[in-house]
């Protein structure tokens, strides 16, 4: 058996067996695979007499058109043909698309796609934008074009299993050019102009203004809502549409916000379509597509996946893909020109790949941070399993422990060449990009660690009066001396600013939380807390994630309400923390006046005002709200109902056992 045979039989599983990359509560059931003709991307598109298939005779989904879709679903309807006209007149601006989407494939590292295959797909749309531009009957040539591309994307998209990487874009761009790859293309471009620094050349001559950006990326965003309208409105489900629905969550998360309904409604579109596909559901040997089709497949996969359980995270809310019910394999780590080459050579690439589909050399690509990050999702899930299920304390005590025994165990099975380090900014390789995500990957880990000693606090320890806070806090300050140092870097980084906001915000602010209140606890304490960071360094860090959450805030790319509330409680808990710590240190003063003060700190002040704390003003007690259990959907959900300030009466187990914070 070679190399490439194991790798395989790892990573594709046989029925009744839950993957090799799976966590250990990892699915055991086998899903049996439902077919579209006519809907499916091809892998799925299978002669019924092929061996190996099988389908479910009670399933709701037929595997043959019915009369009424033959007879009524197919046929089309003049508004929709002006809809698709409206979209095709997008193309106008297809000189600054195609640089957007080009510089996009250039720089980012989350890309999905091969590189060769959306740059093919871009350049065929040249041809009829030249057509539709140059024609003396403009507004007849766009009517025809679009009639063409409404009935090419009602027909199904089929892609063979011998269909060869050269030829896949051609099944869906030129003459056959489908309304869902104009819509992925315009979401591109769309979040290009988002995200893309302020500095790039292409915005010297085209929407140089940050308004002028937005305007252009709403225009993007409506296009190809459109196109997704267009395509439920004929139950057009394929590859393509998943592409698109996948760039049109994190477009609507960009305008929205994370935590909006709106952000929340088309991800669970985008879910919804891939169980429709069964991209959750590793197919069988019978009915595979080509090998470029199904890595694709399983990147989409990945990437869904882990977009669940962030988002599941920061709303406070069920996740929707669920580990239990999916077996989809990791996607190998390959180079996209090692996907894109002949069958030949990606069997070879995937020789050259170790026992967990990992490249032996150090290949840091958008691949690299797929495969890191769905596997901590997996332990995410659990968490949330967890935490928003119903448990004893003590079942739940143990899973807990499991969860953080098999992430440390995860974290140590990465190849070495993906740990972050922090000197990896002072030196131009790598690029500020990969340092970005490296750093995306280890903070992931250094969270849900975070995240786990929070939930052991709350299940185990809240409970008993001298329950052990050490642990949580430890992690608390792991992750925030991680965030404020790199915020540095971000903040410096050309175009770095929304991944400079979204990893203070989604990291950095559950763990200042926590820490705030800990650092006023142990100054109302007399400075007395367990905890290895002394109260000084702690003072500082959380002074500047402050400073840098307050600069946020006071920007106008800062329209949500949740970040505004979130930024405020740290800012304000600090000075109270720093308040309660001089009156304690002045009280030390005039009653023992011999004595040494033993928490570090700023020296007592001669003369003190008094401090008026707020008195409680919401309707629900005070009490209710532990903030040391506080993650970020939490977090949020207890700014709604309780005002910043009146943190006064919030009762926490103990923080001190005689150790001293910066002794």
């Amino acid at each position: 058996m070679t190399d490439h045979d194991v790798i395989i039989q790892r990573l594709h599983p046989s029925p009744g067996r839950a993957p090799a990359s799976s966590s250990a509560t990892g699915p055991s059931a086998f899903v049996t695979t439902a077919t579209f003709n006519g809907l499916l991307a091809a892998s799925a598109v299978v002669s019924s007499s092929s061996p190996g298939l099988e389908t479910n005779p009670h399933s709701a989904f037929s595997d043959q058109p019915s009369s009424l879709e033959s007879s009524h679903v197919r046929q089309t309807n003049p508004v929709d043909e002006l809809q698709v006209a409206d979209v095709l007149s997008c193309l106008s601006d297809l000189d600054f698309i195609s640089k957007l989407f080009k510089r996009w494939y250039e720089v980012s590292e989350v890309r999905i796609l091969p590189t060769r295959f959306a740059l093919e797909a871009i350049s065929s749309l040249r041809p009829t934008a030249a057509s539709l531009a140059n024609s003396p009957s403009i507004h007849s040539q766009t009517a025809t074009t679009a009639a063409r591309v409404l009935q090419t994307t009602l027909q199904p998209l089929v892609i063979t299993p011998d269909t060869a990487a050269s030829d896949f874009t051609r099944l869906m761009t030129g003459p056959s050019l489908r309304l869902e790859t104009l819509g992925l293309l315009f979401a591109t471009a769309g979040l290009a102009a988002l995200k893309l620094p302020n500095t790039e050349f292409i915005f010297i001559h085209h929407a140089p203004s940050n308004t002028e950006r937005k305007v252009f990326a709403s225009k993007m965003a409506s296009a190809s809502e459109t196109c997704l309208a267009i395509c439920d409105r004929y139950f057009i489900v394929n590859d393509v549409t998943i592409w698109l629905r996948a760039d049109n969550v994190t477009l609507t998360s960009l305008v929205y916000g994370n935590t909006s309904p709106q952000a929340w409604h088309v991800s669970g579109l985008l879910f919804n379509d891939i169980v429709v596909l069964n991209l959750h559901h590793q197919s069988d040997e019978a009915s595979r597509g080509p090998l470029v089709l199904e890595e694709i497949q399983a990147r989409v996969f990945a990437a869904a996946y882990r977009t669940d359980k962030a988002m599941s995270t920061v709303c406070g809310k069920p996740p929707r893909l669920l580990r239990h019910y999916c077996d989809r394999r990791q996607p190998l780590h390959l180079l996209d020109d090692e996907l894109t080459g002949s069958e030949e050579d990606i069997r070879a690439a995937i020789d050259t790949l170790d026992e967990d589909g990992w490249s032996r050399r150090a290949n840091l690509h958008s691949t690299t941070w797929l495969r890191a990050r769905f596997v901590l999702s997996t332990f995410r899930e659990e968490m949330l399993r967890v935490e928003l299920g119903f448990g004893d304390s003590v079942q739940d005590g143990n899973i807990i422990r499991e969860i953080s025994r098999g992430v440390h165990e995860a974290w140590n099975r990465f190849p070495r060449y993906i740990r972050y380090d922090h000197s990896c900014w002072d030196s131009s390789n790598p690029s500020p990009n990969i340092c970005f995500m490296l750093l995306v990957v280890y903070v992931e880990y250094l969270d849900i660690v975070f995240l786990v000693e929070r939930l052991l606090y709350i299940r185990v320890h809240a409970s008993n009066s001298q329950g052990d806070d050490s642990a949580l806090l430890t992690a608390g300050a792991l992750v925030l001396s991680t965030t404020v140092t790199s915020s540095r870097h971000l903040s410096r980084s050309s175009g770095a600013y929304i991944d400079y906001v979204w990893v203070l915000m989604f990291y950095g602010l559950p763990s200042a939380t926590v820490l705030a209140l800990a650092l006023k606890r142990s100054s109302s304490l007399g400075g007395r807390a367990l905890h290895p960071l002394s109260w000084p360094s702690m003072y500082r860090q959380l002074s500047a994630l402050a400073a840098d959450l307050e600069g946020i805030v006071e920007t106008s790319d800062c329209s949500h309400s949740p970040m505004k509330r979130g930024s405020k409680f740290p800012v304000d808990t600090l000075d109270e923390a720093l308040n309660a710590r001089m009156t304690t240190n002045t009280a030390a003063t005039t009653t023992a006046p011999s004595e040494s003060v033993t928490a570090s700190g700023p020296p007592p002040a001669t003369a003190q005002p008094s401090i008026s704390m707020p008195s409680f003003s919401s309707s629900l007690p005070v009490e209710s709200f532990d903030f040391l259990a506080m993650d970020e959907g939490g977090f949020g959900e207890a700014m709604n109902c309780l005002d910043a300030n009146d943190i006064a009466a919030l009762d926490f187990a103990s923080f001190g056992r005689g150790d001293v914070w910066g002794a």
